[in-house]
């Protein structure tokens, strides 16, 4: 559990309590799942300052002492801009992804990410359905 607060210096009227809440719950060391809520505030340039509420359930298994790990999660976020004109958006995204640990200092990862965006503003292009795959090359050290 994290909290804080989240204000606008300049007088855009943001005083909100922004923070995470997060269950897990680990059956086994190599699953876990989570459910948790997230609240932040964000500025966005020409719109003032977006609130993002985000409810996610996510899941996580592994293989093979860690070294394959398959992970999958759902979110909804409900986006409400504070400024001049008053628009609020509906986001709703799934993905599925899976890593593998090819040594100590590298892994690749692929994953696919289904999202949907809805909003109350009148430009039709913010109404989206979003296709997004994703390939990952990690070093580390």
């Amino acid at each position: 559990l994290l909290a804080g607060y989240g204000g606008d210096f300049a007088g855009k009227k943001l005083n909100t309590v922004i923070g995470n809440a997060e269950l897990g719950y680990t059956p086994t060391e190599m699953i876990k799942v989570s459910l948790g809520y997230l609240r932040t505030a964000i500025p966005v340039p020409a719109l003032g300052t977006l609130i993002d509420d985000r409810g996610y359930l996510r899941g996580t298994l592994g293989l093979w002492a860690g070294r394959l790990t398959f992970t999958a999660q759902v979110s909804a976020d409900y986006l409400s801009f504070i400024s001049t004109v008053a628009r609020n958006d509906v986001a709703i995204a799934a993905n599925v992804g899976a890593a593998v640990a090819v040594t100590s200092w590298f892994d690749t990862s692929l994953g696919y990410t289904l999202g949907f965006r809805s909003s109350t503003a009148q430009v039709q292009s913010l109404n989206t359905l979003r296709h997004e795959v994703v390939l990952g090359l990690r070093f580390h050290y």
